[in-house]
């Protein structure tokens, strides 16, 4: 066993009707409702400026529900959004009911092995900036294509590990197992992204439902525990 580092992780999944595609706007309302001031909720310093950190508070769709993972600081915050939750609340324009459906908290142990024995499925992941996406475009040999997703997925879990405060103490190593074709995904407003699903193992430890890569406070790149 390597290097170790342990922090606490709440999810809450609530009871709402939800599309997938709303999950900004709920991010929104929660952000809210838990006041502006709060900023991991919605990470931007002002209207211009953006917190550009690792997420500690972070937005998912969990067996259809929506649901708020918290991380380290994250569960301290989330205090002032159920302080302020009443029964319902206001996604695009319309009142809608909430209640919570299910709370878990652990303290999670992010632990480096020497084998890569853990295997995740990460979905919607978001790993191409413009340089990687040409990178992409040009390497047509699949073993450069699954090279290309191997650095970039070790980039993504190393800058995850620095957000949380986890010295990394020795080498991360991850093996592409299989990946769906890219395909376009709307990740602003009027901004598509190419999203992939990859496979994979790793070295690292790492819990269900949190996310790697860009986007993860609204649901891209989440992680989810392989155990076939």
């Amino acid at each position: 066993m390597g290097s170790l580092y342990q922090i606490p992780i709440l999810k809450v999944s609530f009871d709402l009707e939800l599309e997938p595609w709303e999950l900004r706007a709920f991010r929104s309302a929660v952000s809210s409702i838990a006041g502006p001031e709060h900023i991991l909720f919605h990470n931007h310093l002002d209207d211009r400026k953006y917190l550009y950190k690792y997420p500690l508070i972070q937005y998912k769709i969990i067996n259809k529900r929506p649901a708020i993972v918290c991380l380290k600081d994250g569960l301290d915050e989330i205090v002032h959004f159920f302080n302020n939750l009443g029964d319902s609340i206001n996604i695009l324009g319309e009142q809608r009911s909430i209640a919570v459906h299910k709370v878990h908290f652990n303290n999670w142990k992010f632990t480096l092995w020497e084998k890569p024995d853990f295997k995740h499925r990460i979905r919607k992941w978001l790993p191409f900036n413009e340089k990687n996406w040409k990178l992409w475009l040009e390497q047509k040999a699949i073993d450069q294509r699954r090279e290309l997703l191997r650095k970039i997925l070790i980039g993504n879990i190393l800058a995850m590990a620095k957000g949380i405060g986890w010295f990394i103490d020795g080498e991360v190593k991850v093996e592409i197992l299989h990946w769906n074709e890219p395909r376009s995904v709307k990740y602003k407003e009027n901004i598509t992204k190419q999203a992939v699903d990859v496979t994979f193992k790793t070295n690292v430890r790492l819990p269900a439902h949190i996310g790697l890569g860009k986007g993860v406070s609204f649901g891209f790149g989440t992680l989810l525990i392989r155990r076939d």
